[in-house]
């Protein structure tokens, strides 16, 4: 379980959106990864969220992959899945959240 994990099932407030339920569905994944968190801003966002959402995808990418010469294979992943929490999957929460019904 990563930290902050357990705040992505809030997603769970908005339960009649797709996306919401596949929000908490990849949340209770243990080998989700932002690729797949991608799906959860459908084609209906607004591009500024399309866009912020890319630039935190990057940056989790650049980040991690500073790391991934300096430590093993079990702790990089560790830290991936740390940074994928923060800068992925819950500014995607919020996203779901912000959402009228």
């Amino acid at each position: 379980m990563r930290i902050g994990g357990p705040l992505l099932l809030l997603a769970l407030w908005r339960w009649r959106q797709p996306e919401a339920r596949l929000l908490a569905a990849l949340a209770c994944a243990a080998d989700a990864e932002s690729v797949r968190s991608g799906a959860v801003v459908p084609a209906r966002a607004a591009h500024r969220e399309r866009v912020i959402l890319l630039i935190l995808m990057l940056g989790a990418g650049q980040i991690t992959s500073a790391y991934a010469a300096t430590l093993d294979f079990q702790t990089w992943t560790q830290l991936t899945g740390q940074w994928m929490v923060w800068l992925v999957y819950l500014p995607c929460l919020v996203i779901v959240l912000r959402r009228r019904t």
